[in-house]
């Protein structure tokens, strides 16, 4: 079985059945793995298309057999692996497991689709670009931090002005912060706190429903920007310092010669250049560019421009 250096390289065949596999396992026995992939056989003998069926069976038996190899049952594992015809392993790192114990990322994941899961695990221990939300309970507060896959409790503490102000002035943050609770209504106080804020009105949310909150706010935030530089575009001192063209020519290059200032980019097609290019070499200011509605800024833009536009620094 292969043991790959870094998952992040990795390309798969598209599957048209969803039959790649994609699966993480920490601090996983042996021996439970093997119970689980035994379930998973008998799971898989109901799928009525005989193609899928077929393929997935025999993805799960080659990693069941590559677990029977190992003769100490109560061996731990931490690694992900991705399997399609061959079968790959990530030992996860001494970093990666940190992100595992201080987010406290559930210890199984299995995915089961057209290609390997690389952006959702890149993103899950790559990205430490937060949120943050304020959660008011009347006397109690805390602050948390999150994004599309993590978050944490940043401290709790009885609630005082400059228990907020730490959002900004210890951890720096310079975003929007999302500010709910069940004592919000009746704090007169909250509302004079300091701004970039959004108060909400249910008293609790869920990742998921707080990141497509903060997904519209950026997206908002990266129209302005983006109409600045449009508009700048018109100087002609400036047009020089602009970068367009075809994703794996132009946009690869000036990304590879370490020339780019800024990014402007739809976010399926930064996707596709991070499976191009060294992750190192993204040292440049990315704003996600997506239509909110027919004819704003970015819809003009995408169909002018074709989705992407690089700013170098001189």
């Amino acid at each position: 079985m292969p043991i790959v250096a870094d998952f992040r390289t990795l390309s798969s065949e598209v599957d048209t059945h969803e039959a790649t596999l994609s699966l993480l396992f920490y601090k996983k026995s042996v021996e439970w793995i093997l119970c689980t992939l035994e379930e998973l056989l008998e799971k898989v003998k109901k799928i009525e298309n005989p193609i899928k069926r077929n393929k997935l069976q025999q993805r799960y038996y080659k990693l069941k057999e590559e677990m029977e190899r190992i003769e100490d049952g109560s061996k731990l594992v931490s690694s992900l692996f991705f399997i399609q015809e061959k079968i790959f392993e990530y030992p996860l790192s001494p970093r990666e497991r940190q992100v595992m114990e201080e987010y406290k990322i559930r210890d199984y994941h299995l995915y089961a689709e057209s290609s390997f899961r690389i952006d959702y695990f890149r993103d899950l221990f790559d990205n430490f670009d937060f949120y943050y939300s304020f959660i008011y309970h009347k006397s109690e507060c805390e602050m948390k931090k999150w994004n599309a896959y993590k978050e944490k409790v940043v401290e709790r503490g009885k609630y005082e002005k400059e228990f907020y102000e730490k959002i900004r002035k210890v951890y720096g943050y310079k975003g929007t912060i999302f500010i709910y609770g069940s004592g919000v209504k009746a704090n007169k106080e909250l509302l004079t706190l300091s701004a970039p804020k959004v108060i909400l009105e249910k008293e609790e949310y869920g990742r998921n429903e707080l990141y497509q909150m903060a997904l519209q706010e950026e997206i908002r935030a990266n129209h302005v920007i983006l109409q600045q530089r449009l508009q700048e575009l018109q100087n002609e001192k400036k047009m020089d310092l602009y970068v367009f063209g075809r994703l794996k020519f132009e946009i690869k290059d000036a990304i590879e010669s370490y020339s780019l200032k800024e990014l402007f980019i739809q976010r399926e097609k930064y996707e596709k250049l991070r499976s191009w290019i060294d992750h190192d070499a993204f040292n440049f200011k990315v704003y996600f560019i997506e239509k909110l509605e027919s004819g704003d800024v970015a819809d003009t833009w995408i169909q002018n421009y074709n989705g992407v536009m690089g700013i170098k620094y001189f």
